[in-house]
């Protein structure tokens, strides 16, 4: 057997495993995620929202005259859902709040955190 025809037949091994491995994957992330109490938005409360994601961010980047690095729907540990969007301004970042069904902003703080170059949310 040679070095080539051996190196062949490990790809198609792998090729043919590769949905196995995924799928051992996602559920091994899932059940740590899970574990550790990341959850994903529900999809039906994204959907139900009477204000959009695009609508919050243009409320917030209007509240303090900046561009949205980042947004997404959080849930309130009480349960109550709304945006959270970091806007950039010319004076720092901030984090906002926006409520999902007015659309009125619920907080408006300076992002302390924000001194760093990595992509958390820190």
């Amino acid at each position: 057997m040679t070095i080539l025809s051996s190196i062949t037949r490990r790809l198609q091994a792998v090729r043919q495993a590769w949905p196995t491995i995924l799928l051992a994957s996602a559920a091994t992330l899932g059940g740590v995620a899970a574990a550790a109490g990341v959850q994903e938005p529900d999809a039906q409360a994204v959907v139900k929202m009477p204000v959009s994601l695009a609508q919050a961010i243009k409320k917030a980047e209007a509240h303090v005259s900046g561009r949205a690095t980042h947004a997404r729907l959080d849930k309130h540990a009480k349960g109550h859902w709304y945006y959270l969007v970091e806007v950039v301004a010319k004076d720092g970042a901030y984090d906002i709040k926006v409520d999902p069904t007015s659309g009125a902003i619920l907080s408006s703080v300076p992002d302390a955190n924000d001194d760093d170059e990595d992509d958390d949310d820190d």
